[in-house]
């Protein structure tokens, strides 16, 4: 099911993919964690693989849907994502959950984002255009 705060970046999304080759798999975004799940919902709702075996662009959304942050996970979500509570208030961890076959193309993806998606937790990149 798509969430409203992802229509914005779900565009991006696919303008991202006209640069690339059509045979590279659709890029989805899933819903990976929600301060408001109990520990038993987050059990059974997080992604198969999520935080650990998963790696790729995430995205920190607030309470009132706002894109805060933009990020990727080079390793694994585990090692980068949780450490953004200590900055943010934030609501969402959505992921964008990319493949070894096609990770080189992660990278790109999160600089694509933050250039079409400029977030107060992004520093770096916001300004620059393609």
């Amino acid at each position: 099911m798509t969430q409203t705060r992802w229509k914005q970046i779900e565009n991006s999304i696919e303008e991202f993919r006209k640069f690339l080759s059509s045979n590279i798999p659709k890029l989805s975004i899933v819903n990976a964690t929600d301060k408001k799940w109990t520990a038993k919902q987050y059990k059974e709702l997080k992604p198969k693989g999520f935080p650990s075996k998963l790696r790729g662009v995430y995205l920190i959304f607030d309470e009132q849907e706002t894109l805060l942050y933009i990020g990727l996970s080079t390793t694994c979500f585990n090692k980068r994502i949780w450490k953004h509570d200590t900055r943010f208030q934030r609501r969402y961890i959505d992921i964008i959950p990319i493949g070894d076959n096609c990770f080189p193309l992660a990278p790109a993806l999160e600089y694509f984002l933050i250039t079409r998606h400029p977030t107060p937790g992004n520093k770096v990149y916001r300004n620059h255009k393609l």
